[in-house]
This record gives C-alpha cells, sequence and structure tokens, in this order.
C-alpha cells in the first residue's frame, strides 16, 4: 500500500466517484441526485436508475443511517492490514427516502459487540492507510437510558 492516494487515477477510472470522496474529505456526505427525478442514487452511475436521466446535482445529505447489517474481519485479507483488525464493516440504509444503502467502516473496535440490526447510526469520516477518505458509521448513543433529550 501507498501512503499517498492516487486520486488520477481514480479519476480516469470511476470519475463518478470523485465528487463523493472530496465531499468525504470535506466532513461532508454528498450524493448524486438525478436532475429530472430528484431522486438520490447510491452507488454512482451514469444514467439514473428510476427515469434514465443523465443529469446530476451533487446534493448533500444528512450523515444518519440505520445498522442494516455487518460483519467483524479477525484476520487481515492482506499483510499490510494485520494492524487494523479487528475491524467492522456493515451496510447502513441511509435516512432517505429512497431508503439507499451503503457500506462502510463500522465504529470503534470496544463498539463492536454492542452492534445491532436496527442501530441509528452517525458518520464521520477518517482516511485508509491508502489516504482514501472513508465513510466510518457510529452507533448514537441511546438516550433512553437516563441521558438527557
Amino acid at each position: 500500500m501507498t501512503d499517498q492516494f492516487d486520486w488520477e487515477a481514480l479519476e480516469a477510472t470511476a470519475p463518478e466517484l470523485m465528487p463523493f470522496l472530496r465531499a468525504c474529505q470535506e466532513g461532508r456526505l454528498v450524493l448524486p441526485r438525478c436532475a429530472q427525478c430528484e431522486r438520490h442514487q447510491w452507488p454512482p452511475r451514469p444514467l439514473c436508475r428510476r427515469c434514465g436521466g443523465d443529469d446530476f446535482v451533487q446534493a448533500e445529505v444528512p450523515g444518519r443511517a440505520t445498522l442494516y447489517s455487518w460483519m467483524t474481519a479477525f484476520r487481515a485479507p492482506l499483510p499490510e492490514l494485520a494492524d487494523d483488525v479487528p475491524y467492522t464493516v456493515g451496510i447502513v440504509t441511509l435516512d432517505l427516502p429512497e431508503q439507499l444503502r451503503m457500506a462502510g467502516r463500522i465504529g470503534a473496535p470496544a463498539q463492536q459487540a454492542a452492534l445491532f440490526a436496527g442501530q441509528r447510526l452517525t458518520v464521520s469520516f477518517d482516511q485508509a492507510r491508502s489516504g482514501c477518505p472513508i465513510a466510518v458509521w457510529t452507533p448514537v448513543p441511546d438516550l433512553s437510558e437516563g441521558e438527557a433529550k
């Protein structure tokens, strides 16, 4: 792995991801929204999956979601990732009318044992070892357990 993310290579091979990743660097969650039908979509693609439109705007969306599914890796798939285990990757359902699902890292190792389907999450952003920005979803504290609302 490198310490410097290769933005030029990504822009050449997957330019539709660039607005999302640049926004992640700025601490914002941005998704393409079709200019014709006004529906968000993820992952980005050249044509709207609903109406077939090809004109998109990049829309900032709230960084809130519900945990749909997850898995925790206890063995590194590559030797370079040995220091990262254990880590959890999950699928979240974004708080949007379209109920889009997105993959991302889930919280810190101490939070992994307390995860459950339907759990409320918020997004923050970090960098992978390569320098690529990544979404990290963190459980929202349960305010019903004596905390002020």
